[in-house]
């Protein structure tokens, strides 16, 4: 494979890459908003039927506990998306380079040989 066939193979890759991320992101981010709209459903509800004041600290708990929830929860699906990003980039750098330096290595062991013969 040339190198002109490799960068175009890394960019095509690595385009597709970038778009499911993002796409994947967009989708964290949309299921993070709809717990949080949920958990306030929850929280107006509960607040409707109040009787007191541990009603009310109640709800609050529950709205509270359900938002770290739900946060804790989109970072630990983020992190794990651009950790797995970051490995497979890594990889297609990896791959592009190493290429090229096996490329480089066989031409060059090719030339010393004809050298020497």
């Amino acid at each position: 494979m040339s190198v002109i066939e490799r960068g175009q193979s890394f960019v095509k890759e690595l385009n597709e890459l970038n778009v499911s991320g993002v796409s994947e992101f967009f989708k964290i981010q949309r299921e993070s908003l709809e717990g949080l709209v949920e958990a306030n459903r929850e929280r107006f509800a509960a607040l409707r039927e109040i009787k007191g004041l541990s009603d009310v600290v109640s709800a609050e708990r529950d709205f509270y506990a359900a938002v770290q929830k739900g946060f804790s929860s989109s970072v630990e699906k983020q992190t794990e998306l651009a950790r797995g990003n970051w490995e497979t980039t890594s990889k297609l750098v990896r791959g592009l380079f190493t290429s090229a330096d096996a490329a480089d290595a066989q031409a060059t062991t090719e030339e010393a040989v004809a050298e020497v013969a």
